[in-house]
């Protein structure tokens, strides 16, 4: 099994051409800018990448592409689709592609499913793909999935297929939900949902944070980490939560690639697939203000 990353992974933002085709060469070389920068780790194919708005063909040649530009080892594939098959495949590719990890929400279209369905699905997953040759995350965020993964089948799956599960990314938003998993599970990676939980979850000993805006402040995230036990941390975070909050106050995700297209100078990066809509240049402006005045 790969080595387990830790500390702060981007959920990797997706580049898109004007006609909506992925630009493979942007996508590589920008997940090769935010290791630069110092983050641990990459998410590829997250919510934030825009998963569920690419086809199967497109995970698979985004995965084939952060093969050949030597970053694989790098980078936590999210592969969670709406149907087994499809999951277990891109779970598969991605353990060829020899990814970091897999991130794995489950079957999300259906509401009002069992904790047993939960359960009968990961371990469905975890059967066919041989999961024991690949760090395996569980992606737990109800908001998204409308499925709430109870700690309980989180233990069970643990019982059932020892030494497979590696850990989840949480992004419930609840910090207490995430310090009781922790302390229930050992040997077990915990990543927050977003950067404001970053100190105190490294505190509490989480692995760290799995979040959509380290796509924009992957140095102060890096720095955080770097310096989380020293005497400046608590001002290192605060800015950090004062930066995110500012970025949530809008539509994240195009707020995000609309930041990226003006920093990089590219209008290219706030492309983004319906029904999704990119913010005005006014708007992006405007954050950009807010941002320079925390």
């Amino acid at each position: 099994m790969s080595p387990r990353i830790r500390g702060i992974l981007p959920a990797a933002l997706t580049s898109f051409n004007a006609d909506f085709s992925v630009n493979m060469a942007k996508l590589t070389a920008f997940y090769a800018e935010l290791l630069e920068a110092g983050c641990d780790g990459i998410v590829s194919m997250g919510t934030t990448s825009e998963a569920n708005s690419l086809s199967f063909a497109e995970r698979l040649s985004i995965m084939e592409a952060v093969a050949e530009a030597g970053l694989s080892g790098r980078t936590i594939v999210g592969v969670g689709c709406c149907n087994l098959p499809e999951t277990v495949a891109l779970a598969k590719e991605a353990c060829q592609s020899g990814a970091a990890g897999v991130l794995v929400m489950p079957p999300f279209f259906y509401r009002d499913v069992s904790q047993e369905g939960v359960f009968a699905a990961y371990a469905h997953t975890i059967e066919m793909i041989g999961a024991d040759q690949i760090p395996f995350y569980i992606y737990d965020f109800p908001k998204m999935s409308g499925i709430d993964i109870a700690l309980e089948t989180i233990i069970r799956l643990r019982e059932a297929f020892p030494g497979v599960i590696a850990g989840l990314k949480n992004s419930s938003g609840d910090f207490a939900e995430m310090k009781q998993q922790r302390e229930a599970l050992e040997d077990f990676d915990i990543f927050s949902g977003t950067e404001e939980y970053l100190l105190d979850g490294l505190r509490a000993g989480l692995a760290g944070s799995i979040s959509a805006t380290f796509n924009l402040f992957a140095k102060e995230g890096a720095a955080l980490m770097q310096n989380w036990q020293g005497p400046e941390a608590d001002a290192l975070q605060d800015k950090l939560t004062r930066k995110r909050r500012t970025v949530a106050a809008f539509p994240l995700f195009p707020a995000a690639k609309g930041l990226v297209a003006r920093r990089k100078g590219d209008e290219s990066w706030a492309n983004i697939r319906p029904p999704q809509m990119p913010l005005g240049a006014d708007i992006i402006e405007e954050l950009d203000r807010k941002l320079g005045a925390v």
